[in-house]
């Protein structure tokens, strides 16, 4: 009778779609009577998809609870999500499967809430292996009361999820092969932002979406003799029954030691015993410090103080403190390093102030610091969180049941003393009353990064933007702009970023002298010449070649400003042609008589075959010398295979079997001198790395324990300053790009305009110019890019390699890595010790 019933409420529910109306059920006394409701839903095996779940006909309820059970075949649970039509919600355990408990119990209530409609989202991931068929789910009312006590009863439902076969050519997965699949593969293909399902579009089936499966496509269409068919996977031979031998004993992992399963990129047993080892010998050289909470002379205690590390963003709807009362801050000589202090209280607070005290050491030695505070994005992923990061110069609020973000960070210098220091932090009424204290120490181990780090960095810093973002696009003419741009680029230089341009070489003119002192700088490691140079220079060989020759007159002046720069033609970027490659072999020839020996970069994301004999790599091998493509051309045909969801579409089975992996081509290309770089941009995304501020902040600078996992020598971002609107901060959420869902929040923004913050307007009046806002992501920019040095000086220290052994506890490819910021912290202070104790 429950199927009959659970029917019938799936036909009723298709009714008022069409028909308008809200479905009635009624019992065998003609009354109506309460009812869930679920949606059904077509999909193609391997697809995510939403099932909504509603409640008709409620008399009113403070409590209910059901179940949500499924064809575990078919149909993989990937999330629940609560609608907030009742109160009191309770997540079951995450390893919880089909059935699946849904619970709401409002205790407190003061009255039934008899509210109708959709309660509850289910996003279920049709799996691949699935065959095309029906598959139920089925939502079985199990309890529910009302505020007297009395049960409620609901009629259970159940739904249908259908599963379609795949269609070969049906690009838009309507269901059948049309011209207007053709039109969406070409847009695709020309890189135009469609939406397409990419596993259809195969057609000779070399696991490669190429221009040549579009034309075969289009031959089918006009009749063509081109057959669409699926992949067919031929048997495979059956093996031999081997002899039943004794099972060997499994190999133990050694304590503390990662265990990575069958993943093809993990160390080795004998790496693994080295692992060990070394990290059972890094020894704590830092005293330990105490976590007792203070208590302030007019403790406040419905005041929460916690402290948590620079690498987790806690949302803003954290209240509960995590039991860290204190910090202590590890650092090396010349470094930036720094936590979070969150505060948050039950009821909304005005007019608070944050004090620090000096950090000094037990000889009265100080530590520079500063102390910014979270601004905060709402509705990021359904979270709110903090990116900008303005320096806290006045009182602040909280809110009620909303924690907020304090960052405190200290810099040490080249000769800045190693030991132990301490502050006290002081948080104060509107008042001035001490209501919360607390003492964070900081920890600087003896020995010194690099002022020019090993990880070389580039990014476009766009004048523009700047000079909006300052409120200055009136007076770009009395040479304000020029001292601006070079306020944003010392920001993004002190924080380990080098930009394209450098200040006072617009458009890359370098004929103002006081370019020199940038040129000059031994925190500058990189900078581009031929990038957004007047636009003559593309159309006349006369005029670029003047260009050249006069960056050469002035930048030839000295050997180390040569090795500092890097042609970076901007119309070779992200070539997507042989003509754009042919162009920047053109563009070479003239670097080449002028310069002689020099470096080009040319960023690429998009790779094919050129020829039967080059791909675009192997195309441009005798002009390219600094090779910068996508972090996913480093995925190999292995890593596809254990984790489906990398991406490969431009390095296929194709190239890899004809070429080799890129990370042996890219081997090969630093044995012969040249340098390896790798970019990011909105994509890829999800498992591989970008910088969305949706992403965990351990990510961030996981993304450059990696870059030394691969060898790679730079890090290019494409802008840090593409602002959607320089007059407010906004973060800049993206959804889609050539078919393909990225979801990122926050692209190729990395610092914030000051023209935009009131405070700052107020602080720097209409004939200043504010300057750069710094934000999390940037932050961990530049520790990712301190923690590359940290494990150059190991492997120096300790043999080339060792540093493997470490970044293999967090991450062993690009698609596999571990976001527990308690093993991060212990690996990092880890290496720390490990080298200090070299010293």
């Amino acid at each position: 009778m429950k199927r009959f019933l659970s029917f019938a409420v799936v036909v009723v529910m298709a009714f008022s779609i069409f028909s308008g109306g809200s479905p009635v059920l009624y019992g065998e006394d003609g009354e109506s009577v309460p009812a869930y409701i679920i949606g059904s839903e077509s999909v193609k095996a391997g697809k995510t998809f939403d099932l909504f779940v509603s409640v008709e006909n409620n008399p009113g309820v403070i409590s209910l609870r059901n179940s949500v059970s499924y064809d575990t075949y078919a149909l993989e649970l990937v999330s629940v999500t609560d609608l907030g039509l009742f109160n009191g919600f309770t997540s079951p355990p995450k390893d919880i499967k089909s059935p699946y408990i849904l619970r709401w119990a409002d205790a407190l209530a003061l009255e039934n809430n008899p509210a109708n409609g959709a309660f509850v989202k289910i996003t279920f991931h049709a799996k691949e292996t699935a065959a095309p068929g029906s598959y139920f789910v089925s939502i079985d009312h199990i309890e529910a009361r009302n505020i007297n006590g009395n049960k409620i009863a609901f009629l259970s439902a159940e739904t249908t999820v259908t599963i379609l076969q795949a269609v070969i050519g049906d690009a838009d997965g309507d269901g059948e092969v049309t011209d207007w699949d053709a039109m969406l593969f070409e847009r695709y293909l020309s890189y135009w932002p469609v939406e397409i399902d990419l596993s259809v579009l195969d057609i000779d089936h070399d696991d490669e979406v190429t221009d040549w499966d579009a034309i075969l496509l289009n031959r089918y269409l006009a009749n063509w003799p081109v057959e669409l068919t699926p992949k067919v996977t031929p048997e495979p031979t059956p093996e031999p029954t081997p002899e039943v031998t004794e099972e060997p004993t499994p190999t133990p992992i050694p304590d503390g030691i990662t265990d990575w399963g069958a993943d093809p990129n993990k160390l080795t047993y004998e790496d693994t015993e080295r692992a060990a080892a070394l990290l059972a010998s890094a020894a704590d050289l830092q005293p330990a410090v105490p976590n007792d909470p203070l208590e302030a002379e007019f403790e406040d205690p419905g005041l929460v103080l916690w402290f948590d590390h620079s690498y987790y963003n806690t949302p803003a709807e954290t209240v509960t403190s995590n039991g860290r009362n204190t910090y202590q801050i590890l650092l090396a000589k010349n470094e930036i390093e720094g936590c979070h202090m969150m505060l948050a209280a039950p009821v909304a607070m005005e007019d608070l102030t944050l004090e620090i005290s000096d950090f000094t050491d037990s000889l009265g030695n100080v530590l520079e610091k500063e102390i910014c505070y979270g601004w905060y994005f709402e509705d990021v992923e359904g979270k709110t969180v903090a990116d900008p990061i303005p320096v806290l110069e006045h009182e602040f609020s909280l809110k009620a049941d909303m924690s907020q973000m304090f960052i405190i960070k200290v810099k040490s210098k080249a000769n800045t003393p190693s030991g132990q220091y301490s502050a006290t932090v002081s948080v104060k009424d509107s008042d001035g009353k001490e209501i919360k204290k607390a003492v964070v120490y900081a920890y600087v181990w003896d020995f010194t990064l690099p002022v020019a780090s090993n990880c070389k960095t580039l990014t476009d810093l766009n004048e523009w933007a700047v000079i909006v973002g300052a409120n200055r696009e009136n007076t770009t003419q009395d040479g304000l702009e020029d001292d601006l741009y070079a306020l944003y680029y010392e920001y993004l230089l002190e924080n380990r970023v080098n930009c394209y341009t450098l200040p006072y070489a617009k458009r890359g003119q370098f004929w103002d002298e006081r370019v020199k002192q940038y040129l000059d700088d031994p925190r500058m490691n990189a900078y581009t010449l031929c990038w957004k140079i007047h636009p003559e220079a593309t159309q006349n060989e006369t005029y670029l070649r003047a260009y050249v020759q006069a960056a050469y007159n002035m930048v030839s002046q000295k050997q180390e400003w040569l090795d500092k720069a890097y042609f970076y033609p901007n119309e070779g970027d992200e070539p997507l042609s042989k003509a754009v490659l042919d162009k920047i072999i053109s563009y070479n020839k003239i670097y080449t008589d002028i310069f002689g020996v020099h470096k080009l970069i040319i960023p690429m994301h998009y790779n094919t075959l050129v020829n039967t004999n080059a791909d675009y790599f192997k195309y441009l091998e005798n002009d390219v010398n600094v090779w910068c493509g996508k972090t996913y051309f480093f995925n190999t045909l292995a890593d596809k295979a254990y984790n489906s969801a990398l991406y490969t579409n431009f390095y296929g089975k194709n190239i890899e079997n004809k070429f080799g992996t890129f990370k042996s081509r890219m081997a090969a290309a630093k044995e012969e001198g040249d340098e390896v770089w790798w970019y990011i941009t909105r994509f890829p995304h999800n498992p591989e790395i970008t910088l969305s501020i949706s992403d965990e902040s351990i990510q961030h600078r996981l993304l450059f324990w990696q870059q030394k996992l691969y060898d790679v020598d730079g890090f290019l971002y494409y802008m840090c300053n593409e602002w959607e609107n320089a007059k407010q901060w906004s973060k800049k959420y993206e959804h889609a790009v050539s078919g393909t869902v990225v979801d990122t929040y926050g692209n190729g923004v990395l610092i914030y305009p000051g023209g935009a913050l009131p405070e700052y307007i107020e602080k720097y009046g209409s004939d200043g110019y504010p300057g750069p806002i710094g934000s999390l992501r940037l932050e961990s920019i530049r520790d990712g890019v301190d923690d590359y040095d940290y494990f150059t000086i190991l492997d120096e220290l300790y043999g080339e390699g060792t540093s493997d052994l470490i970044i293999k506890q967090l991450t062993v490819s690009l698609g596999s890595y571990k976001t527990d910021t308690e093993l991060f912290n212990l690996l990092r202070t880890a290496v720390g010790n490990l080298i200090a104790a070299k010293q």
